[in-house]
């Protein structure tokens, strides 16, 4: 027996909600190979976010994103890599890919890349 379904029968996803985020990569060695406190990660990973806003004030998603109308809507993703090693090759895929980032290096081996756009266009 065969079942046949109509157009009218599917039911269609409903719309994504256009917003940008701004996602983090941070390194996850930091505190527990390294043995870095948390507040000492959390310090650079902020340091981060705001050098990526600083790094492209005149991109559409960062100007939206800092605006008054969006600041109580702001929206973080925070992804952990392995090491400095598989920041640095997510941000050279990054690079070849075309996507604006910013590679925040600091201290010995402390690296965060952080990056602002439409949700969805990352993945």
């Amino acid at each position: 027996m065969s079942t046949q379904t109509s157009s009218s029968d599917v039911k269609t996803a409903a719309p994504v909600e256009d917003f940008v985020l701004q996602y983090l990569a941070v390194r996850k060695d930091l505190t527990k190979t390294l043995k870095w406190p948390l507040g000492s990660l959390l310090t650079q990973a902020a340091h981060a976010a705001v050098a990526a806003v600083v790094s492209f004030p005149d991109h559409p998603d960062v100007r939206y994103y800092t605006s008054a109308e969006n600041l109580p809507h702001m929206r973080k993703i925070t992804v952990a890599c392995d090491s400095e090693a598989d920041l640095l090759a997510l941000a050279q895929r990054l690079t070849e890919a075309g996507v604006d980032h910013n590679l925040w290096v600091r201290a010995f081996t402390t690296a965060h890349d952080v990056l602002l756009y439409r949700f969805g266009l990352v993945g």
